[in-house]
């Protein structure tokens, strides 16, 4: 008798990440989206999130690597250019980093800590 194993879906390795990221869990958080880019690399969920990790952990040129495909795939996510920004801060592109912050709040001009974030780059 053959027992197949259903596999999760993008959708379902999304959820379960996203939980434990939101739980503290950011180790198996990141195991999860990672499982999820090997079904769907451009996923910008995914992607966004491992870069949101990277960044909380200091690893800011491998956060640099998730958030450059968000930002192809959704050149208008906000949230996206906010933190492409405060990655390229850390990384001392402070030019870049002010060009990526401007175009954050041009598409949002409400993105929350856009203004703080703004003031800092300056």
């Amino acid at each position: 008798m053959d027992i197949k194993v259903k596999q999760p879906t993008v959708q379902q390795l999304i959820e379960q990440a996203v939980a434990l990221q939101h739980a503290g869990d950011p180790d198996r958080a990141s195991e999860l989206f990672m499982q999820a880019l090997e079904l769907e690399p451009k996923n910008p969920v995914a992607n966004y999130s491992l870069a949101a990790i990277e960044t909380g952990l200091g690893h800011y040129s491998v956060a640099l690597n998730y958030i450059k495909p968000v930002l192809v795939t959704n050149p208008k996510f906000a949230l996206a250019h906010l933190a492409f920004s405060i990655i390229l801060f850390n990384l001392g592109e402070m030019d870049k980093a002010l060009v990526a912050v401007e175009l954050a709040l041009k598409l949002e001009p409400t993105v929350p800590n856009g203004q703080a974030h703004l003031q800092a780059v300056k």
